[in-house]
């Protein structure tokens, strides 16, 4: 699992904006129980793609009311 995140990592220095590309590095710390890290970068891929349905539906897309 160390190799897939080193791999999406570098993969975001390439596409920084990549909602795909965030999500995955997301939920690779997610499955590592890194709760911290996988919320800051849900909440990026939220911020550079609102609109993605992908996005909305993950924890950090969902909103309270």
């Amino acid at each position: 699992m160390d190799h897939a995140l080193t791999d999406e990592r570098t993969a975001l220095n390439f596409a920084p904006e990549q909602p795909v590309l965030l999500m995955n590095v997301a939920y690779l710390h997610l499955k590592r129980s890194e709760f911290k890290q996988s919320l800051e970068y849900l909440e990026r891929a939220r911020r550079v793609a609102p609109d993605n349905p992908d996005v909305q539906n993950s924890p950090a897309g969902r909103t309270t009311v």
